[in-house]
């Protein structure tokens, strides 16, 4: 079983493709840690949004899909733009990244 998981559709990036951040959702209708215990194991989630690293509670989501899932992989707009020396990632994305 593979997932998608949207997590926020709250979003600070402005991708030209993409109007998420036209209509964000409010902290208290996203989804809930508690629920994702819930979730079955999985081969692979993929963890999207808006933008996943605006969750105050993003590592404490990483921390209990790595018990459900053999790969994780966090989709965020930066994606949108080419990476290179650069690119600034916050310090909460490189931790949780490595």
């Amino acid at each position: 079983m593979e997932g998608l998981l949207g997590i926020t559709y709250r979003c600070n990036a402005r991708c030209k493709m993409c109007n998420i951040w036209k209509f964000p959702t409010k902290k208290e209708e996203e989804v809930k840690v508690e629920d994702l215990e819930k979730l079955p194991r999985m081969r692979f989630t993929n963890i999207t949004g808006g933008e996943p690293f605006l969750r105050d509670d993003i590592e404490e989501i990483i921390y209990i899909l790595k018990k459900k899932a053999k790969r994780i992989v966090i989709r965020f707009p930066k994606i949108c733009k080419s990476f290179d020396s650069q690119t600034k990632i916050s310090p909460k994305e490189i931790k949780i990244l490595e």
